[in-house]
């Protein structure tokens, strides 16, 4: 996104969301009406800083990933991860097509591990 941030609104939110819930339950009762709006503003600090390092070219992915995992659409996500790291590196001598297959299956077996790992700790 050439707005200066990484995530889409949206997304920002469901990231609110996603890591309010991971954190309230192990918090004190008193300060988790605290947590929802600490955890917006580490987000937002946060977008601001990755736009100056995230190029624009794979803002969509990063944001279409995250909604894809949230969703357990484990195979989209781990596409759009593939597709984030064809847009950002050339391997010279390899053709598009098969950069891009390489990405996406180095991106398929993380995404793996991470699902196996949430889905251990449930």
């Amino acid at each position: 996104m050439s707005d200066g941030k990484v995530w889409s609104d949206s997304t920002s939110g469901l990231l609110v969301d996603i890591v309010s819930e991971a954190i309230k339950p192990r918090i004190g009762f008193l300060v988790r009406g605290l947590v929802k709006p600490a955890v917006k503003i580490v987000i937002k600090v946060s977008n601001q800083y990755l736009s100056k390092v995230v190029p624009d070219s794979i803002d969509g992915y990063v944001n279409d990933a995250i909604v894809f995992g949230h969703n357990g659409e484990w195979d989209a996500a781990a596409e759009a991860i593939g597709e984030a790291g064809d847009v950002l590196v050339d391997i010279p001598g390899v053709d598009d097509d098969h950069e891009k297959q390489l990405f996406v299956s180095i991106a398929q077996a993380i995404v793996n591990g991470v699902k196996t790992w949430i889905e251990t700790k449930k």
